[in-house]
């Protein structure tokens, strides 16, 4: 009923609102994707329409006060789900200004994005990487590793740089890619590094 799709819609617009702050995600808004309620949608028609690479989908049950939130996040080019959760909280906590579950929700969908990112940017070759997720995988996979992982980041924002060369960010990235080869003790002669 009415309070059902109110409810559903609720923790959809929480869920954005959450997502919208992590600059690494771009989002499409709940109204793009309402013109697929009550329809089963292949995920390449729906990531055709929306313009999306990731699809979050999921459902709910409520049980008197008790919520059950069931969602997966799934790739749509390679039509595979990524992650899949299952929540239990309280529908009353939706209606907090800070809601765990819409926060475990999203902290869900965020990470499995962006270690599927961090996957291709190790494995695919950058000319077949789109910029966004060059810059998403670059900069995580900067983050995160060591050794001929960290030096490919330097050839992954090169790319996105010639791609892009009038962009400021990739070039601040591997400014920081720099300052992180000397803090982490990689390179021999600084001044040539800082040159």
């Amino acid at each position: 009923g009415t309070d059902q799709r109110l409810l559903g819609d609720l923790m959809a617009d929480g869920v954005i609102a959450l997502l919208s702050g992590n600059s690494c995600l771009r989002l499409v808004s709940r109204m793009s994707s309402s013109a697929f309620r009550g329809r089963t949608a292949d995920l390449a028609e729906l990531g055709q329409h929306l313009g999306a690479r990731y699809v979050l989908s999921g459902s709910y049950m409520v049980h008197g006060a008790r919520l059950v939130v069931t969602c997966e996040v799934a790739d749509v080019r390679r039509r595979a789900v990524l992650t899949g959760t299952r929540i239990v909280g309280e529908v009353a906590e939706l209606l907090q200004d800070r809601s765990e579950l819409l926060e475990r929700l999203a902290s869900a969908l965020s990470t499995a994005v962006i270690d599927a990112e961090v996957q291709s940017a190790r494995l695919r070759p950058p000319p077949t990487l789109e910029s966004y997720s060059l810059q998403i995988g670059g900069i995580q996979l900067m983050h995160r590793s060591t050794g001929a992982d960290f030096e490919r980041v330097r050839d992954i924002l090169e790319h996105l740089i010639a791609r892009h060369p009038r962009q400021a960010v990739p070039r601040a990235w591997l400014a920081k890619w720099y300052v992180l080869r000397v803090t982490r003790g990689i390179v021999r002669d600084i001044g040539a590094e800082a040159a």
